[in-house]
């Protein structure tokens, strides 16, 4: 067995893990607010705005397949460097006005974050043993904090020159990231592999309980994606300015990163199950109202009743997940490909949508539907609420 790092090298390795999750956060979210700006640039209709979402989530997928094959040989380090030089590198290719380029650029970041969120999920899982999952929700806060702080350095970047300033530090602080992780302790050289008596087959556990978790990652990724990438540019179509527009999606991840640190609080009072279905009752309620706005306030309130909606959901179908077990933990890869699947064509189908209907609000019915389908699979599988096994 590989002896642990010692201390201080751990403690830097966090470190490194946090600040690149903020930045991971950035890159994740950007196309949000960037949005409006790219579609004008590459002269795009909804339809075509949409397959970015596409191009980057496909390409996630890819990354995310990737590491059962890298984590094993490489361990933790290597490939979290990969991870942050593509990000830099799409973040700088985005920057030029080619679209082929902006795929190339967009195709970069997607592998990057499919490799990075789960590399870096395990290395901090492997360094902090006795406080995982405190230090996992720190570090998922940590994604949400790049979330929100992404479109508001855009719009400082805009009242000083434009996008590319914005880019450009974006690009800098990633390479710079990615220099970071050659330098840190490898710590934990690589994820232990699964002995043949823990390999226990998924058939052990209920065949709907897994159908219903693959469902609700797809549809809970697509619905988030959905939401925090459009409406920037329904903003704008309703007639805010270019900065309230291109701000508009920080109100999303920010109520949505405040939704997860209050739900703690909350479980301790409502059952997992229930707490699901009265968050989506609140978010499908604010997409609604999201849809009815004419104004600028009525967007930011919509908006935020739907980020707090959806704050709880993904944690609980986590934590669902894990407490399944070895079964739970062996269908985790399938599970995060749906999602990314899910942040891929859910978007796409807002965008088409709004295309052929010339009419966005009528593409902002994907998400409302999704978070039904959500409820409805909350409401069907009744053991959610079930307290964690010991």
């Amino acid at each position: 067995m590989n002896a642990p790092p010692p201390a201080g090298s751990s403690h830097a390795s966090r470190v490194l893990i946090y600040v690149g999750f903020v930045l991971t956060g950035m890159v994740t979210v950007q196309l949000g607010p960037l949005l409006p700006l790219l579609s004008a640039r590459w002269h795009l209709n909804d339809a075509q705005a949409g397959y970015l979402f596409t191009t980057q989530f496909l390409a996630s997928m890819i990354g995310v397949s990737l590491t059962s094959w890298l984590l094993p040989r490489l361990g933790f380090r290597a490939p979290l460097v990969a991870a942050y030089a593509l990000m830099a590198t799409g973040a700088g290719l985005l920057m030029f006005d080619s679209w082929s380029l902006g795929l190339a650029a967009i195709s970069c970041c997607g592998v990057g974050i499919g490799v990075g969120v789960p590399a870096s999920n395990l290395w901090m899982g492997a360094i902090t043993p006795n406080k995982r999952a405190s230090a996992l929700s720190l570090l998922n806060a940590a994604w949400g904090l790049g979330a929100v702080l992404c479109a508001p350095m855009l719009v400082g970047a805009l009242r000083v020159s434009g996008p590319t300033l914005f880019l450009s530090v974006l690009a800098g602080l990633l390479a710079l990231s990615s220099i970071s992780f050659v330098l840190a302790d490898p710590g934990s050289a690589a994820p232990q592999k699964e002995t043949h008596g823990a390999s226990s087959s998924v058939n052990s556990a209920k065949a709907g309980t897994f159908l219903a978790l693959g469902l609700l990652f797809f549809l809970y990724v697509g619905t988030e994606n959905s939401i925090g990438g459009w409406v920037a540019v329904y903003a704008k179509r309703i007639g805010a300015g270019e900065m309230f527009s291109t701000v508009a999606p920080s109100f999303f991840w920010a109520v949505l990163l405040a939704g997860r640190l209050a739900s703690p609080v909350l479980l301790k009072h409502l059952s997992e199950a229930r707490f699901a279905l009265a968050s989506l009752v609140l978010g499908s309620g604010g997409t609604i109202v999201l849809l009815a706005a004419r104004e600028f306030s009525i967007v930011v309130a919509g908006t935020c009743l739907a980020g707090f909606g959806l704050a709880a959901i993904y944690p609980i179908t986590i934590a669902h997940l894990s407490r399944l077990g070895k079964p739970g933990a062996r269908a985790s890869g399938p599970m995060f490909a749906l999602a990314g699947l899910g942040g891929a064509i859910l978007p796409s189908l807002v965008g088409l949508l709004s295309f052929h209907c010339a009419n966005l609000k009528i593409g902002l019915i994907i998400p409302v539907l999704g978070m039904l389908a959500m409820m409805a699979l909350y409401a069907w599988e009744s053991s959610w609420g079930a307290a964690p096994q010991p």
